[in-house]
């Protein structure tokens, strides 16, 4: 039997983790990291404005509560938003108001999503 190189066996350990990596840090509903089923993420955007003006710049973020043991530092928030007509939103969260009416402002983070209707006014 030929011998193993490190690097055979650093390749063999990647497909193994790729391969146990989805029921080690969950799939879409639930949390990520090794967690109880005791344990919930809760995520929601700040700041709470609900109301901008067209042209005004907002920084969204995401904050976390309820998730004992997981890390201050994870994957990106994913942020979208129903209408860009109204609304746009980049992905580190600022968002600007460019037409009146209403959109909804929307951030995916460690499998979970929080909502925001946001009004923009002339």
């Amino acid at each position: 039997m030929p011998q193993r190189t490190n690097h055979h066996r650093w390749l063999l350990g990647l497909a193994v983790a790729s391969i146990l990596a989805p029921f080690c840090f969950g799939c879409s509903g639930h949390t990520a990291g090794p967690t109880t089923p005791s344990q919930s993420v809760a995520v929601s955007i700040t700041p709470n404005t609900t109301v901008l003006s067209v042209g005004d710049i907002v920084q969204f973020s995401v904050s976390t509560d309820g998730a004992a043991g997981v890390p201050a530092t994870g994957p990106r928030p994913e942020w979208s938003t129903t209408d860009a007509a109204v609304l746009v939103v980049d992905a580190s969260g600022q968002a600007r108001g460019v037409g009146p009416g209403t959109a909804t402002l929307t951030v995916r983070y460690l499998g979970r999503i929080d909502s925001r209707l946001l009004h923009v006014v002339p």
